[in-house]
């Protein structure tokens, strides 16, 4: 009877400590996240700063900034990024670099396009025109692979996540760091725009009651059990 006290005892502990620790995660998460949404919140209800303006700004201070920015559309080095849309569907981004008034060259988050391959997406745009456009849209900053998240084959065309030294080798310009995700196409295209403003889901208060639940449940069923064997102990 001691050793299958003992036994139950190595296993319920972590066990219940890991959850209580899953559900510790998950408050500091919902707090990130309560943060970040006031914050997107606060910098998307404000007036567009310009580009200049949003760039002197500490980078993290800088993002989710409602900025503009005037310049011209390298239409011939467009590329499409898969993604999903903001309203949940599956499709491309199409960016297009833009040329500033002084020669530096922002990327450009265009829109969203239900396309059925990378190339699709980049078909039906219009002409490059060669005037200056301007472009309203939120700050974003470039992206890291994700753990899951297909490599990138610039050769095929073939873009999944925002390599920004990546892109400008592929262009062949020196791209900002920060891109701007357009509210609307600045070509006038057909384009689905605006995909920097969403809902971000907040369900981490959810998760971490989930997982405190489980851990009471499980300390509960460890105290029974070792009653249960004291009992049943000569």
């Amino acid at each position: 009877m001691q050793g299958s006290r003992i036994l139950a005892t190595l296993i319920a502990l972590p066990l219940i400590a890991a959850l209580i620790g899953l559900g510790t995660w998950q408050v500091q998460r919902l707090a990130w996240k309560t943060e970040l949404i006031a914050t997107m919140a606060e910098r998307l209800e404000g007036a567009p700063m310009t580009l200049d303006a949003a760039l002197a700004l500490p980078r993290e201070e800088a993002e989710w900034r409602l900025v503009t920015a005037t310049g011209v559309l390298d239409a011939d080095r467009s590329v499409a990024l898969y993604r999903i849309s903001s309203n949940g569907g599956a499709g491309y981004q199409v960016l297009t670099p833009m040329a500033l008034a002084d020669g530096r060259h922002v990327l450009i988050s265009r829109g969203f396009v239900a396309a059925t391959s990378f190339g699709d997406a980049l078909t039906g745009l219009p002409e490059a025109s060669g005037d200056p456009v301007t472009v309203t849209g939120v700050l974003r900053p470039g992206e890291e692979q994700a753990a899951f998240t297909n490599d990138n084959d610039p050769d095929a065309g073939a873009w999944y996540w925002i390599d920004l030294k990546a892109l400008s080798r592929q262009t062949g310009v020196e791209l900002l760091p920060l891109i701007i995700v357009a509210d609307a196409d600045p070509a006038g295209g057909d384009l689905i725009g605006g995909q920097a403003r969403f809902d971000l889901p907040n369900q981490h208060l959810q998760y971490a009651i989930t997982w405190y639940s489980l851990a009471v449940v499980a300390l509960v069923i460890y105290v029974l059990l070792l009653r249960r064997r004291r009992g049943a102990a000569p």
